[in-house]
């Protein structure tokens, strides 16, 4: 797939001297759906809005189609549909005008302004509130009527900043049911930044990991849940005297401090893996025992987990 946008060694550093990003290169592909994942403060969303043209990077350089976009901040901006993390109020307007003279606006033929329209009803489920004025809705309609009028545009790139705040669980659902549909149906390339790592999941083609504003990694949701050792893990809860035997016996695991142990194997090692646990350590000491399918957020909290060991390390040095 072409790269449709890309960022080489982005730096945003505010006046205050704090490192909002450091040095970060990524890039995203025509039709693709790129998750960016972090924690609070991480540099997400600093990142997101350099992308799209609200903030000028410190250092480093941002290109779409090839071109640079710090010669011409606009070309990216027209050219994409973007939905930040603030639920904006329109004051005195109903959905369906907020719609509509958001097309207007985006200088679209009013042919094609309702049939847009008519889309996003039946995708979003407005029906219930396309003739409601917006500032009386809770903070979930707001969230949908936010992504509805930020779709009203004919550019086919979407730029997603927390989409899924606010909403009850359907809504998320539906949310993140038709952001993969905008990809699949519709041809859309979108950057979609969440907390919510099974969402990511689900639909994402590649995952950033941004944390400390650094890019820690960016592969597919595959190829993360590969580097644990397997698609399967043993999750239990095990009494410290008993650790040494994990780690004499298995190659892939994570413990942390109260005892919880997740064991990642392949498939053909689970009965010799339950064998030797049920041998060596006992049924008895073998508290809340599960098998479980390996997922993103078991590769997530490992990188985190040993970035902040060795950035701890590295501290100790100097």
């Amino acid at each position: 797939m072409d790269k449709i946008i890309e960022a080489k060694n982005i730096t945003k550093i505010y006046k205050n001297g704090i490192a909002a990003n450091k040095n970060i290169s990524l890039d995203i592909k025509k039709g693709e759906i790129l998750g960016i994942l972090g924690p609070n403060g991480a540099g997400k969303t600093t990142l997101i809005k350099q992308i799209v043209g609200f903030l000028k990077p410190t250092s480093g350089k941002i290109y779409f189609n090839k071109e640079d976009i710090s010669l011409n901040p606009n070309l990216i901006r027209k050219n994409l549909c973007y939905q930040s993390q603030s639920n904006f109020v329109l004051r005195g307007l109903k959905t369906r005008e907020a719609l509509y003279y958001t097309g207007k606006l985006n200088k679209m033929t009013k042919n094609r302004i309702k049939e847009k329209i008519e889309l996003l009803k039946k995708e979003l489920d407005l029906n219930t509130v396309f003739n409601k004025e917006i500032e009386n809705m809770s903070g979930g309609q707001k969230q949908i009527v936010n992504l509805a009028v930020s779709l009203v545009s004919d550019s086919k790139i979407l730029v997603l900043d927390e989409p899924t705040n606010n909403l009850d669980p359907e809504k998320k659902a539906l949310l993140i049911d038709f952001v993969h549909r905008l990809k699949l149906k519709y041809g859309y390339t979108i950057i979609l930044v969440s907390h919510n790592i099974f969402e990511i999941e689900k639909i994402a083609d590649r995952v950033a990991i941004i944390y400390d504003g650094s890019l820690l990694k960016l592969d597919t949701p595959k190829n993360y849940i590969a580097l644990m050792g397997g698609d399967y893990k043993i999750k239990f809860f095990i009494h410290k005297d008993k650790i040494p035997k994990i780690e004499n016996y298995f190659k892939n695991f994570s413990i942390n401090e109260f005892g919880y142990t997740s064991i990642y194997i392949e498939e053909k090692k689970i009965f010799e893996s339950m064998d030797y646990l049920n041998k060596e350590i006992g049924k008895e000491k073998l508290k809340d025992i599960k098998v479980l399918n390996t997922n993103l957020e078991d590769s997530y909290l490992f990188f985190l987990k040993n970035y902040r060991k060795n950035f701890i390390k590295e501290d100790l040095k100097k």
